[in-house]
């Protein structure tokens, strides 16, 4: 992966709701196999060394709820917005485009998806 592969990054601890989080979810259009290879490699890694981590910790499922024709304006309006929420060697996590985060949130609290213990 090249040290510039940036992830825009949703999880509500970006709208600071929850202090922690148990997982990250991320998105990013322009992803390779080679880097969704090395970011595996990378979780696994993580997981192994740090047992409060399950398998699922780092995952890209929330890709599922953004439809096809929004995750590449998605994807560069935070890569446009610049906001690093974590950044090392060869990873950046972005935060998700704030409107779209927020409205995600809205929409969770309104029942739109599990409600979870710190909604």
């Amino acid at each position: 992966m090249s040290p510039t592969t940036k992830y825009p990054y949703m999880r509500t601890t970006t709208l600071w709701s929850q202090a922690t989080t148990h997982d990250v979810d991320f998105f990013n259009k322009y992803r390779t196999v080679t880097d969704f290879e090395q970011l595996v490699k990378g979780a696994r890694e993580a997981a192994k060394r740090n047992p409060e981590l399950n398998e699922e910790w780092f995952n890209d499922t929330t890709i599922l709820f953004i439809p096809k024709d929004q995750r590449q304006t998605l994807t560069e309006e935070a890569f446009a917005q610049q906001e690093v929420i974590f950044k090392e060697r060869g990873l950046t996590l972005l935060a998700a485009p704030w409107q779209y985060a927020f409205c995600c949130k809205a929409d969770h609290l309104a029942g739109g998806g599990l409600s979870l213990a710190w909604d």
